[in-house]
């Protein structure tokens, strides 16, 4: 946003925590709604519609909090267009970003016999229940959920408590923090999300704009919801 913005504007470094600690809660409790859909009875359309404006609604809120709450940070234009290069690093970043979800994927399933991950599934799980939270998961998890995960993971927290020539740090608080709230249950699935934490986090950090970082996210998303969407039906 603007780099001219009042020092007593910008948010003091040690509310910054509890700001942070905040986001990362909402990112988990704004999929409630997707889990009340199991409550509303089959022929309730009222209610259901109900129910997916206050989920888009809510996700559309935090989004809002943690774009708003970045602005405030001393600095940068978070989210500057890409030129040539820029995207050129993107697609290096998103070859690497497949590797690594492919190569421990595979290693996860070899070792644990777990053929998706714990998140995978639960995500299998609440889209199948219901044909509104079906599409309202691909819809959010296609578009929403990247914009909000890499402002919160990669924008917010990179720059609220690390300087901006900091690299290595960031990069790797960044991907564990993420692969935390990916809810994990053994130690490859823990680090199939940290490493694609890791290479967002770098992508962001080498071509300094969030749309780098959310460019990926949102494909390797489209790829997955595909997925998701086919096995399912």
């Amino acid at each position: 946003m603007n780099k001219s913005l009042p020092e007593q504007q910008l948010t003091p470094k040690t509310n910054r925590y509890l700001w942070f600690i905040s986001l990362f809660v909402l990112i988990q409790l704004v999929q409630i709604p997707i889990i009340l859909f199991r409550y509303i009875g089959i022929k309730d359309t009222p209610l259901k519609i109900a129910n997916s404006v206050l989920y888009v609604g809510a996700f559309a809120a935090v989004i809002w909090l943690a774009i708003f709450l970045l602005h405030r940070l001393p600095g940068q234009h978070y989210f500057a267009k890409l030129n040539s290069h820029q995207w050129a690093v993107t697609g290096l970043g998103l070859v690497a970003f497949f590797a690594v979800e492919i190569v421990l994927g595979l290693l996860n399933a070899k070792l644990t016999g777990q053929n998706q991950t714990a998140n995978n599934d639960t995500l299998r799980q609440l889209m199948g229940a219901d044909s509104w939270s079906l599409y309202l998961m691909a819809f959010s998890g296609i578009f929403l959920s990247p914009i909000l995960e890499e402002t919160v993971f990669r924008g917010y927290l990179m720059n609220a408590f690390f300087k901006p020539n900091a690299f290595w740090l960031p990069v790797i608080i960044s991907g564990l923090l993420f692969s935390v709230a990916h809810g994990s249950t053994t130690i490859i699935s823990f680090l199939i999300y940290a490493g694609m934490g890791w290479v967002l986090a770098f992508t962001y950090r080498k071509v300094g704009s969030l749309w780098a970082s959310i460019s990926i996210h949102m494909l390797n998303n489209l790829i997955a919801m595909t997925a998701l969407l086919i096995s399912i039906k």
